[in-house]
Protein backbone atom coordinates (compact mmCIF):
# COMPACT_ATOMS: atom_id res chain seq x y z
CA UNK A 1 0.00 0.00 0.00
CA UNK A 2 1.34 3.67 -0.68
CA UNK A 3 0.71 6.34 1.67
CA UNK A 4 1.31 9.66 1.18
CA UNK A 5 1.66 12.38 3.92
CA UNK A 6 -0.16 14.60 2.98
CA UNK A 7 -2.72 12.53 1.93
CA UNK A 8 -3.97 12.88 5.40
CA UNK A 9 -5.08 15.63 7.26
CA UNK A 10 -6.94 16.41 10.56
CA UNK A 11 -9.74 18.78 9.93
CA UNK A 12 -11.99 19.16 12.97
CA UNK A 13 -11.23 17.95 16.86
CA UNK A 14 -14.05 17.83 19.12
CA UNK A 15 -15.04 15.85 22.26
CA UNK A 16 -17.39 13.24 23.27
CA UNK A 17 -16.89 12.67 27.25
CA UNK A 18 -14.06 11.20 27.59
CA UNK A 19 -13.42 10.85 23.78
CA UNK A 20 -11.07 12.62 21.99
CA UNK A 21 -12.38 12.58 18.34
CA UNK A 22 -9.53 13.66 14.68
CA UNK A 23 -11.91 13.85 12.00
CA UNK A 24 -9.81 13.08 8.75
CA UNK A 25 -9.76 13.85 4.98
CA UNK A 26 -7.70 11.96 2.58
CA UNK A 27 -7.38 12.50 -1.10
CA UNK A 28 -7.05 9.35 -1.75
CA UNK A 29 -9.69 6.85 -0.42
CA UNK A 30 -7.45 4.63 1.20
CA UNK A 31 -7.09 4.28 4.98
CA UNK A 32 -3.85 2.66 6.54
CA UNK A 33 -4.47 -0.54 8.99
CA UNK A 34 -3.24 1.47 11.66
CA UNK A 35 -2.93 4.90 14.05
CA UNK A 36 -1.03 5.42 16.40
CA UNK A 37 -0.32 7.74 19.24
CA UNK A 38 3.86 8.15 19.72
CA UNK A 39 4.55 10.48 22.92
CA UNK A 40 8.01 12.98 22.20
CA UNK A 41 10.38 10.37 23.06
CA UNK A 42 9.08 8.35 19.77
CA UNK A 43 7.85 5.37 21.62
CA UNK A 44 4.08 4.08 20.87
CA UNK A 45 2.12 5.26 23.20
CA UNK A 46 -1.99 3.94 22.53
CA UNK A 47 -3.63 3.09 19.46
CA UNK A 48 -6.76 4.84 17.82
CA UNK A 49 -9.94 3.43 17.03
CA UNK A 50 -10.85 4.26 13.30
CA UNK A 51 -14.20 5.08 12.41
CA UNK A 52 -15.26 5.53 8.24
CA UNK A 53 -17.91 8.44 8.25
CA UNK A 54 -17.90 9.07 4.26
CA UNK A 55 -15.68 8.51 0.82
CA UNK A 56 -12.31 9.54 1.82
CA UNK A 57 -13.53 10.78 5.54
CA UNK A 58 -13.34 9.07 8.86
CA UNK A 59 -12.85 9.72 12.77
CA UNK A 60 -9.82 8.89 14.77
CA UNK A 61 -11.31 8.39 18.13
CA UNK A 62 -8.58 8.54 21.17
CA UNK A 63 -9.95 7.18 24.63
CA UNK A 64 -8.37 9.98 27.22
CA UNK A 65 -8.82 7.39 30.15
CA UNK A 66 -8.12 4.22 28.31
CA UNK A 67 -4.83 4.53 26.31
CA UNK A 68 -5.78 0.26 25.58
CA UNK A 69 -4.39 -1.34 28.91
CA UNK A 70 -6.99 0.05 31.65
CA UNK A 71 -4.34 3.35 32.41
CA UNK A 72 -4.81 7.23 31.98
CA UNK A 73 -3.03 9.09 28.89
CA UNK A 74 -0.45 10.57 30.64
CA UNK A 75 0.98 14.29 30.11
CA UNK A 76 3.08 14.93 27.56
CA UNK A 77 3.13 15.63 24.03
CA UNK A 78 2.19 13.52 21.07
CA UNK A 79 1.64 12.72 17.28
CA UNK A 80 -0.49 10.40 15.42
CA UNK A 81 1.39 8.49 12.87
CA UNK A 82 -0.40 6.56 10.20
CA UNK A 83 0.91 3.01 9.47
CA UNK A 84 1.14 0.29 6.86
CA UNK A 85 -0.82 -2.46 7.73
CA UNK A 86 2.05 -5.03 7.43
CA UNK A 87 2.16 -3.38 11.24
CA UNK A 88 6.24 -4.70 11.76
CA UNK A 89 8.01 -3.53 14.99
CA UNK A 90 9.88 -1.24 12.43
CA UNK A 91 6.90 1.11 11.78
CA UNK A 92 6.78 2.83 8.37
CA UNK A 93 4.08 5.50 7.58
CA UNK A 94 4.24 9.29 8.44
CA UNK A 95 2.56 12.04 10.78
CA UNK A 96 -0.46 13.13 10.29
CA UNK A 97 -0.80 17.61 8.86
CA UNK A 98 -2.95 19.52 10.84
CA UNK A 99 -5.26 22.18 8.96
CA UNK A 100 -4.85 25.74 10.37
CA UNK A 101 -7.88 25.94 11.49
CA UNK A 102 -7.58 23.47 14.45
CA UNK A 103 -4.58 24.67 15.70
CA UNK A 104 -6.12 26.77 18.23
CA UNK A 105 -7.68 23.81 19.97
CA UNK A 106 -7.89 24.10 23.62
CA UNK A 107 -10.07 22.68 26.09
CA UNK A 108 -9.55 21.77 30.24
CA UNK A 109 -11.63 18.95 31.43
CA UNK A 110 -12.03 19.05 35.43
CA UNK A 111 -12.22 15.85 37.03
CA UNK A 112 -12.75 14.81 41.04
CA UNK A 113 -13.61 17.25 43.63
CA UNK A 114 -10.28 19.31 44.06
CA UNK A 115 -10.25 21.48 41.28
CA UNK A 116 -7.95 19.28 39.06
CA UNK A 117 -8.32 18.79 35.37
CA UNK A 118 -6.43 17.47 32.10
CA UNK A 119 -5.66 20.40 29.57
CA UNK A 120 -5.62 19.18 26.00
CA UNK A 121 -4.17 21.86 23.07
CA UNK A 122 -3.46 21.17 19.60
CA UNK A 123 -0.42 23.06 17.34
CA UNK A 124 1.50 22.57 14.13
CA UNK A 125 4.93 21.57 14.68
CA UNK A 126 7.43 23.14 12.03
CA UNK A 127 6.21 20.15 9.72
CA UNK A 128 2.97 20.70 9.94
CA UNK A 129 2.31 17.38 12.23
CA UNK A 130 -0.39 18.00 14.43
CA UNK A 131 0.84 18.02 17.96
CA UNK A 132 -1.24 16.72 20.76
CA UNK A 133 -0.41 18.18 24.25
CA UNK A 134 -1.93 16.70 27.05
CA UNK A 135 -1.26 18.56 31.25
CA UNK A 136 -2.55 16.84 34.33
CA UNK A 137 -2.65 19.83 36.56
CA UNK A 138 -3.03 17.63 39.53
CA UNK A 139 1.16 16.83 39.06
CA UNK A 140 2.67 13.42 39.40
CA UNK A 141 1.29 12.73 42.84
CA UNK A 142 -2.61 12.54 43.05
CA UNK A 143 -4.89 14.00 46.10
CA UNK A 144 -1.94 14.06 48.37
CA UNK A 145 -3.94 15.38 51.26
CA UNK A 146 -3.26 18.20 52.57
CA UNK A 147 -4.22 17.89 55.95
CA UNK A 148 -1.09 16.05 58.04
CA UNK A 149 -3.45 13.79 60.23
CA UNK A 150 -5.70 12.50 56.80
CA UNK A 151 -2.31 12.02 55.48
CA UNK A 152 -1.41 9.92 58.73
CA UNK A 153 -4.39 7.79 58.77
CA UNK A 154 -4.10 6.81 55.24
CA UNK A 155 -0.41 5.48 55.71
CA UNK A 156 -2.02 3.96 59.06
CA UNK A 157 -4.56 2.60 56.45
CA UNK A 158 -2.37 1.64 53.85
CA UNK A 159 0.52 -0.25 56.42
CA UNK A 160 -2.38 -2.18 57.80
CA UNK A 161 -3.37 -3.37 54.69
CA UNK A 162 0.27 -4.73 53.54
CA UNK A 163 0.73 -6.58 56.91
CA UNK A 164 -2.41 -8.40 56.59
CA UNK A 165 -1.58 -9.30 52.73
CA UNK A 166 1.65 -10.38 53.67
CA UNK A 167 0.23 -12.95 56.40
CA UNK A 168 -2.51 -13.80 53.95
CA UNK A 169 0.11 -14.93 51.35
CA UNK A 170 2.38 -16.98 53.88
CA UNK A 171 -0.59 -18.34 55.38
CA UNK A 172 -2.39 -18.94 52.17
CA UNK A 173 -5.47 -21.79 52.91
CA UNK A 174 -8.39 -22.05 50.66
CA UNK A 175 -9.64 -19.18 48.32
CA UNK A 176 -11.55 -16.36 50.14
CA UNK A 177 -14.38 -14.56 48.51
CA UNK A 178 -15.27 -10.99 49.71
CA UNK A 179 -18.84 -9.41 48.75
CA UNK A 180 -17.98 -6.22 49.53
CA UNK A 181 -20.24 -2.74 49.26
CA UNK A 182 -18.85 1.06 50.90
CA UNK A 183 -22.46 2.02 49.69
CA UNK A 184 -24.85 0.13 52.28
CA UNK A 185 -25.05 -1.54 55.65
CA UNK A 186 -26.73 -4.34 53.48
CA UNK A 187 -25.48 -5.92 50.75
CA UNK A 188 -27.09 -4.82 47.54
CA UNK A 189 -29.52 -6.91 45.41
CA UNK A 190 -26.33 -7.82 42.93
CA UNK A 191 -24.14 -8.85 45.79
CA UNK A 192 -26.64 -11.04 47.66
CA UNK A 193 -27.65 -13.11 44.75
CA UNK A 194 -24.38 -13.76 44.02
CA UNK A 195 -23.54 -14.53 47.61
CA UNK A 196 -26.46 -16.68 47.81
CA UNK A 197 -25.41 -18.10 44.59
CA UNK A 198 -22.25 -19.06 45.81
CA UNK A 199 -23.27 -20.59 48.82
CA UNK A 200 -25.38 -23.18 47.31
CA UNK A 201 -22.52 -24.40 45.35
CA UNK A 202 -19.91 -24.02 47.94
CA UNK A 203 -20.88 -27.27 49.56
CA UNK A 204 -17.29 -29.38 50.02
CA UNK A 205 -16.96 -25.38 50.81
CA UNK A 206 -14.03 -24.44 48.29
CA UNK A 207 -14.25 -21.36 49.16
CA UNK A 208 -14.06 -18.87 52.26
CA UNK A 209 -17.24 -16.62 52.22
CA UNK A 210 -16.76 -12.94 53.53
CA UNK A 211 -18.72 -9.75 53.50
CA UNK A 212 -18.75 -6.33 54.15
CA UNK A 213 -21.13 -3.85 53.83
CA UNK A 214 -20.32 -0.38 55.01
CA UNK A 215 -21.69 3.29 54.97
CA UNK A 216 -19.05 5.32 54.30
CA UNK A 217 -19.58 7.14 52.14
CA UNK A 218 -21.73 9.49 54.35
CA UNK A 219 -20.81 8.10 58.11
CA UNK A 220 -18.71 10.19 59.13
CA UNK A 221 -18.74 7.77 62.78
CA UNK A 222 -17.30 5.03 61.54
CA UNK A 223 -14.43 4.29 64.08
CA UNK A 224 -11.10 2.51 63.74
CA UNK A 225 -11.82 -0.68 64.15
CA UNK A 226 -14.35 -0.48 61.40
CA UNK A 227 -11.73 0.76 59.29
CA UNK A 228 -9.12 -1.91 60.02
CA UNK A 229 -11.64 -5.25 59.88
CA UNK A 230 -12.57 -3.93 56.02
CA UNK A 231 -8.97 -3.56 55.44
CA UNK A 232 -8.18 -7.03 56.77
CA UNK A 233 -10.97 -8.11 54.45
CA UNK A 234 -9.74 -6.58 51.45
CA UNK A 235 -6.12 -8.04 52.36
CA UNK A 236 -7.73 -11.42 52.97
CA UNK A 237 -9.64 -11.34 49.35
CA UNK A 238 -8.15 -13.96 46.75
CA UNK A 239 -12.01 -12.36 44.77
CA UNK A 240 -13.72 -9.64 45.59
CA UNK A 241 -17.44 -8.77 43.73
CA UNK A 242 -18.23 -5.28 44.64
CA UNK A 243 -21.01 -2.83 43.66
CA UNK A 244 -20.46 0.54 42.98
CA UNK A 245 -17.79 2.64 43.77
CA UNK A 246 -15.35 2.09 46.86
CA UNK A 247 -13.89 5.56 47.74
CA UNK A 248 -10.85 4.19 49.92
CA UNK A 249 -9.50 2.39 46.75
CA UNK A 250 -9.02 5.98 45.04
CA UNK A 251 -5.80 5.89 47.63
CA UNK A 252 -5.30 1.75 48.29
CA UNK A 253 -3.72 -0.05 45.55
CA UNK A 254 -4.74 -3.55 46.11
CA UNK A 255 -2.55 -6.32 45.72
CA UNK A 256 -2.17 -7.65 41.93
CA UNK A 257 -3.12 -10.58 41.98
CA UNK A 258 -6.87 -9.57 43.34
CA UNK A 259 -9.19 -10.48 41.02
CA UNK A 260 -11.58 -8.10 41.37
CA UNK A 261 -15.56 -8.02 40.06
CA UNK A 262 -17.53 -4.90 39.66
CA UNK A 263 -20.89 -5.61 39.69
CA UNK A 264 -22.42 -2.46 39.17
CA UNK A 265 -26.56 -2.21 39.84
CA UNK A 266 -26.98 0.87 37.24
CA UNK A 267 -28.13 -1.17 34.28
CA UNK A 268 -28.58 0.60 31.91
CA UNK A 269 -30.09 4.37 32.85
CA UNK A 270 -28.39 7.73 31.12
CA UNK A 271 -26.82 9.85 33.55
CA UNK A 272 -22.79 9.32 32.99
CA UNK A 273 -20.70 8.18 35.88
CA UNK A 274 -17.08 7.34 36.16
CA UNK A 275 -14.58 8.60 33.24
CA UNK A 276 -17.93 9.37 31.52
CA UNK A 277 -18.20 12.76 33.25
CA UNK A 278 -14.91 13.86 31.92
CA UNK A 279 -14.87 17.77 31.52
CA UNK A 280 -17.49 18.09 34.73
CA UNK A 281 -17.40 17.81 38.41
CA UNK A 282 -17.10 14.18 39.56
CA UNK A 283 -15.25 13.12 37.04
CA UNK A 284 -13.19 10.06 38.45
CA UNK A 285 -9.47 11.01 38.43
CA UNK A 286 -6.59 9.49 36.57
CA UNK A 287 -6.38 6.86 39.70
CA UNK A 288 -9.18 5.56 40.85
CA UNK A 289 -11.17 2.40 42.19
CA UNK A 290 -12.68 1.65 38.60
CA UNK A 291 -8.69 1.48 37.44
CA UNK A 292 -8.24 -1.98 39.95
CA UNK A 293 -10.58 -4.03 37.84
CA UNK A 294 -9.87 -7.21 36.22
CA UNK A 295 -13.69 -7.89 35.26
CA UNK A 296 -16.55 -5.49 34.96
CA UNK A 297 -20.53 -7.00 34.46
CA UNK A 298 -22.65 -5.46 31.64
CA UNK A 299 -25.98 -5.79 30.94
CA UNK A 300 -25.43 -6.93 27.31
CA UNK A 301 -23.32 -7.26 24.43
CA UNK A 302 -24.47 -4.12 23.16
CA UNK A 303 -23.35 -2.19 26.00
CA UNK A 304 -19.65 -3.37 26.49
CA UNK A 305 -18.77 -0.08 25.07
CA UNK A 306 -20.48 2.27 27.19
CA UNK A 307 -19.70 0.82 30.53
CA UNK A 308 -15.83 0.29 29.38
CA UNK A 309 -15.72 4.15 28.76
CA UNK A 310 -17.55 4.60 32.50
CA UNK A 311 -15.02 2.31 34.25
CA UNK A 312 -11.97 3.49 31.92
CA UNK A 313 -11.09 -0.05 31.15
CA UNK A 314 -10.60 -1.98 27.97
CA UNK A 315 -14.07 -3.37 26.60
CA UNK A 316 -12.39 -7.04 26.60
CA UNK A 317 -12.83 -7.08 30.67
CA UNK A 318 -16.20 -5.83 30.09
CA UNK A 319 -18.66 -9.17 30.55
CA UNK A 320 -21.58 -9.12 28.81
CA UNK A 321 -23.17 -11.47 31.59
CA UNK A 322 -26.66 -9.32 32.58
CA UNK A 323 -27.98 -8.39 35.78
CA UNK A 324 -28.14 -11.01 38.96
CA UNK A 325 -31.18 -8.91 40.40
CA UNK A 326 -33.16 -9.72 37.26
CA UNK A 327 -33.93 -13.07 38.56
CA UNK A 328 -36.22 -11.20 41.18
CA UNK A 329 -38.61 -10.17 38.44
CA UNK A 330 -41.98 -11.58 39.59
CA UNK A 331 -44.19 -13.75 36.60
CA UNK A 332 -47.89 -12.37 36.39
CA UNK A 333 -49.14 -14.34 39.35
CA UNK A 334 -46.79 -12.88 41.33
CA UNK A 335 -47.33 -9.53 40.06
CA UNK A 336 -51.17 -9.65 41.02
CA UNK A 337 -50.69 -10.97 44.34
CA UNK A 338 -47.93 -8.31 45.48
CA UNK A 339 -50.26 -5.74 44.22
CA UNK A 340 -53.07 -6.81 46.17
CA UNK A 341 -50.87 -6.97 49.48
CA UNK A 342 -49.85 -3.39 48.68
CA UNK A 343 -53.72 -2.38 48.47
CA UNK A 344 -54.36 -4.32 51.24
CA UNK A 345 -51.60 -2.13 53.03
CA UNK A 346 -52.50 1.03 51.66
CA UNK A 347 -56.69 0.64 51.22
CA UNK A 348 -56.24 4.31 49.37
CA UNK A 349 -54.59 2.53 46.69
CA UNK A 350 -57.39 -0.08 45.71
CA UNK A 351 -59.92 0.36 43.42
CA UNK A 352 -57.29 2.58 41.48
CA UNK A 353 -55.00 2.77 39.10
CA UNK A 354 -51.44 3.72 40.29
CA UNK A 355 -49.17 6.12 38.68
CA UNK A 356 -45.42 5.49 40.65
CA UNK A 357 -43.38 8.22 40.51
CA UNK A 358 -39.27 7.26 40.94
CA UNK A 359 -36.98 10.26 40.01
CA UNK A 360 -33.45 10.06 40.51
CA UNK A 361 -31.65 12.62 42.62
CA UNK A 362 -30.13 16.15 41.99
CA UNK A 363 -26.77 17.19 43.98
CA UNK A 364 -23.82 16.14 43.72
CA UNK A 365 -23.63 13.29 46.09
CA UNK A 366 -25.26 10.94 48.62
CA UNK A 367 -24.24 14.02 51.07
CA UNK A 368 -26.02 16.68 49.12
CA UNK A 369 -29.08 14.69 47.16
CA UNK A 370 -32.35 16.49 46.99
CA UNK A 371 -35.28 16.60 44.68
CA UNK A 372 -36.83 20.33 44.01
CA UNK A 373 -40.35 19.40 44.91
CA UNK A 374 -41.66 22.74 44.00
CA UNK A 375 -41.16 21.74 40.41
CA UNK A 376 -44.30 19.38 41.09
CA UNK A 377 -48.10 20.85 41.34
CA UNK A 378 -49.22 19.04 43.90
CA UNK A 379 -52.63 20.30 43.74
CA UNK A 380 -52.78 20.06 39.92
CA UNK A 381 -51.47 16.01 40.33
CA UNK A 382 -54.34 15.53 42.46
CA UNK A 383 -57.11 16.81 40.52
CA UNK A 384 -56.07 15.01 37.53
CA UNK A 385 -55.74 11.64 39.72
CA UNK A 386 -59.48 12.27 41.33
CA UNK A 387 -60.90 8.65 42.15
CA UNK A 388 -59.46 7.25 38.81
CA UNK A 389 -55.57 7.44 40.00
CA UNK A 390 -53.45 7.61 42.75
CA UNK A 391 -49.62 8.49 42.86
CA UNK A 392 -47.02 6.74 44.50
CA UNK A 393 -43.62 8.48 45.21
CA UNK A 394 -40.56 6.54 45.42
CA UNK A 395 -37.78 8.61 45.89
CA UNK A 396 -34.20 7.56 45.51
CA UNK A 397 -33.00 6.41 48.74
CA UNK A 398 -30.26 9.07 48.90
CA UNK A 399 -33.12 12.04 49.48
CA UNK A 400 -34.58 11.47 53.16
CA UNK A 401 -36.84 14.79 52.79
CA UNK A 402 -40.14 13.45 52.61
CA UNK A 403 -42.11 13.84 50.10
CA UNK A 404 -45.33 16.21 50.72
CA UNK A 405 -48.45 14.86 50.32
CA UNK A 406 -50.13 15.36 53.43
CA UNK A 407 -53.96 16.14 53.20
CA UNK A 408 -54.25 14.51 49.75
CA UNK A 409 -56.21 11.16 49.69
CA UNK A 410 -54.67 10.13 46.32
CA UNK A 411 -51.31 10.76 46.51
CA UNK A 412 -48.68 8.42 48.60
CA UNK A 413 -44.82 9.12 49.83
CA UNK A 414 -44.37 5.25 49.92
CA UNK A 415 -40.08 5.23 50.78
CA UNK A 416 -39.92 2.55 52.52
CA UNK A 417 -41.98 -0.31 49.87
CA UNK A 418 -40.20 -2.99 48.36
CA UNK A 419 -39.12 -1.64 44.52
CA UNK A 420 -40.52 -4.97 42.78
CA UNK A 421 -43.82 -4.30 44.86
CA UNK A 422 -43.97 -1.08 43.62
CA UNK A 423 -43.03 -2.13 39.92
CA UNK A 424 -45.39 -4.78 40.22
CA UNK A 425 -48.60 -2.27 41.39
CA UNK A 426 -48.13 0.25 38.78
CA UNK A 427 -49.85 0.70 35.85
CA UNK A 428 -47.53 3.52 34.48
CA UNK A 429 -44.25 4.74 35.69
CA UNK A 430 -43.08 8.96 35.43
CA UNK A 431 -39.70 9.10 35.74
CA UNK A 432 -36.69 11.15 34.47
CA UNK A 433 -32.75 10.05 34.24
CA UNK A 434 -33.06 7.57 36.64
CA UNK A 435 -31.81 3.56 36.43
CA UNK A 436 -35.24 2.58 37.62
CA UNK A 437 -36.47 2.15 34.03
CA UNK A 438 -33.95 -0.25 33.51
CA UNK A 439 -36.29 -3.42 35.46
CA UNK A 440 -38.93 -1.57 35.01
CA UNK A 441 -38.94 -1.82 31.10
CA UNK A 442 -39.02 -6.00 31.92
CA UNK A 443 -42.80 -5.46 33.14
CA UNK A 444 -43.77 -4.07 29.97
CA UNK A 445 -45.48 -0.64 31.56
CA UNK A 446 -45.30 2.61 29.97
CA UNK A 447 -43.21 5.06 31.53
CA UNK A 448 -43.35 9.11 30.76
CA UNK A 449 -40.01 11.16 31.11
CA UNK A 450 -40.53 13.86 33.48
CA UNK A 451 -36.71 15.98 32.30
CA UNK A 452 -37.76 19.60 33.39
CA UNK A 453 -33.75 19.99 33.69
CA UNK A 454 -32.58 18.24 30.92
CA UNK A 455 -30.37 20.36 29.94
CA UNK A 456 -28.73 21.82 32.63
CA UNK A 457 -28.48 17.97 33.84
CA UNK A 458 -26.71 17.21 30.52
CA UNK A 459 -24.26 19.78 30.86
CA UNK A 460 -23.34 19.30 34.94
CA UNK A 461 -23.63 15.26 34.47
CA UNK A 462 -24.01 13.97 30.67
CA UNK A 463 -26.04 11.15 29.62
CA UNK A 464 -24.16 8.25 27.90
CA UNK A 465 -26.95 8.31 24.88
CA UNK A 466 -29.04 11.38 23.52
CA UNK A 467 -31.76 11.60 26.26
CA UNK A 468 -34.62 12.53 23.99
CA UNK A 469 -34.55 9.42 21.18
CA UNK A 470 -32.91 6.77 23.98
CA UNK A 471 -36.03 8.03 26.55
CA UNK A 472 -38.11 4.79 26.57
CA UNK A 473 -41.63 7.02 26.21
CA UNK A 474 -42.80 10.37 25.80
CA UNK A 475 -40.10 13.28 27.85
CA UNK A 476 -42.05 16.52 29.26
CA UNK A 477 -40.44 19.13 30.10
CA UNK A 478 -43.00 21.05 32.39
CA UNK A 479 -45.20 19.69 34.70
CA UNK A 480 -47.89 21.17 32.17
CA UNK A 481 -46.76 18.98 29.47
CA UNK A 482 -46.39 15.84 31.81
CA UNK A 483 -50.36 16.54 33.11
CA UNK A 484 -51.09 16.66 29.34
CA UNK A 485 -49.02 13.07 28.29
CA UNK A 486 -50.70 11.72 31.31
CA UNK A 487 -54.43 12.47 29.41
CA UNK A 488 -53.40 11.92 26.16
CA UNK A 489 -52.35 8.61 27.06
CA UNK A 490 -49.84 8.56 24.49
CA UNK A 491 -46.88 6.51 26.26
CA UNK A 492 -44.72 5.85 22.32
CA UNK A 493 -43.77 2.67 23.83
CA UNK A 494 -42.20 1.24 20.44
CA UNK A 495 -39.29 2.85 22.06
CA UNK A 496 -40.19 1.46 25.02
CA UNK A 497 -39.03 -1.84 23.07
CA UNK A 498 -36.18 -1.01 20.92
CA UNK A 499 -34.73 0.13 24.96
CA UNK A 500 -35.12 -3.52 26.02
CA UNK A 501 -33.34 -4.71 22.69
CA UNK A 502 -30.44 -2.54 23.52
CA UNK A 503 -30.49 -3.40 27.40
CA UNK A 504 -30.83 -6.51 27.62
CA UNK A 505 -30.05 -8.78 24.08
CA UNK A 506 -30.92 -12.10 25.74
CA UNK A 507 -28.41 -12.09 29.34
CA UNK A 508 -31.55 -11.53 31.56
CA UNK A 509 -30.98 -14.99 33.15
CA UNK A 510 -29.37 -17.16 35.10
CA UNK A 511 -26.39 -13.95 35.46
CA UNK A 512 -25.09 -15.33 38.66
CA UNK A 513 -24.07 -18.81 37.48
CA UNK A 514 -22.51 -17.01 34.25
CA UNK A 515 -20.51 -14.76 36.41
CA UNK A 516 -19.54 -17.19 39.50
CA UNK A 517 -18.52 -19.59 36.06
CA UNK A 518 -16.44 -17.52 34.37
CA UNK A 519 -14.93 -15.55 37.73
CA UNK A 520 -14.63 -18.54 40.07
CA UNK A 521 -14.87 -21.64 38.40
CA UNK A 522 -12.80 -21.33 35.67
CA UNK A 523 -15.18 -21.47 32.90
CA UNK A 524 -14.54 -17.95 31.17
CA UNK A 525 -15.83 -18.46 27.82
CA UNK A 526 -13.06 -18.97 25.16
CA UNK A 527 -13.86 -15.72 22.95
CA UNK A 528 -13.62 -13.43 26.37
CA UNK A 529 -10.17 -15.25 26.61
CA UNK A 530 -9.18 -14.72 23.54
CA UNK A 531 -10.02 -10.93 23.48
CA UNK A 532 -7.85 -10.01 26.09
CA UNK A 533 -5.11 -12.24 25.01
CA UNK A 534 -5.14 -10.45 21.76
CA UNK A 535 -5.53 -6.98 23.54
CA UNK A 536 -2.39 -7.43 25.76
CA UNK A 537 -0.54 -8.65 22.44
CA UNK A 538 -1.45 -5.56 20.53
CA UNK A 539 -0.54 -3.51 23.53
CA UNK A 540 2.39 -5.04 23.67
CA UNK A 541 3.48 -4.98 20.19
CA UNK A 542 2.16 -0.87 20.50
CA UNK A 543 4.35 -0.13 23.25
CA UNK A 544 7.22 -1.39 21.61
CA UNK A 545 7.23 0.82 18.48
CA UNK A 546 9.54 3.58 17.62
CA UNK A 547 9.26 5.91 15.35
CA UNK A 548 12.68 5.77 13.71
CA UNK A 549 11.20 5.55 10.03
CA UNK A 550 7.94 7.55 10.17
CA UNK A 551 8.38 11.13 7.99
CA UNK A 552 6.59 14.26 8.45
CA UNK A 553 3.54 15.42 6.16
CA UNK A 554 4.27 15.71 2.73
CA UNK A 555 8.07 13.91 2.51
CA UNK A 556 6.15 10.08 1.37
CA UNK A 557 6.72 6.91 1.70
CA UNK A 558 7.42 4.08 -0.49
Amino acid sequence: MQLKGSSIRINRIRRERVQLIFSCGMTENVTPGLFVLFDEKGRGAAALKVKQTGDGAFDLILNLADAGDGTMLPSGRYRIAALHESRGTAPEGSYIAADDGICGYKESLIYGRKGFSVDLAAEADENGSLVLSVTDTAGPVLYSPADPRTAAKEAVFRNWYRMCRLKHDSYRGKPAVLFYTEQSETLTENLRILKEALEKRNEEGRFRIMTSARMAVTDQHLGMKSWLDMLAKLAEADYIFMDDHAPVLDRLKLSGDTVITQVWHGGLGFKATGYSRYGRPGASPPFSCHRQYTWGIAPSEALIPVFAEMWGIPACRVLPFGMPRLQLIPGAEEQAERKAALCRRFPGLAGRKIILFAPTYRGGSQKTAHYPFDRIDFDALAHFCGETYAVVFRMHPWITEPVPVEGYDNLFDLPAEDNMDLFSAADLMITDYSSTIYEFSLFRKPMVFYAFDAADYEEERGFHLDYREAAPGPVAESFEELLEVLKSGQYEEEKAERYRQTAFGGTAGNSADKILDAVLFGKMPQDITDGVQRNEKKMKMIRSLRDDRIVPPGAGIA
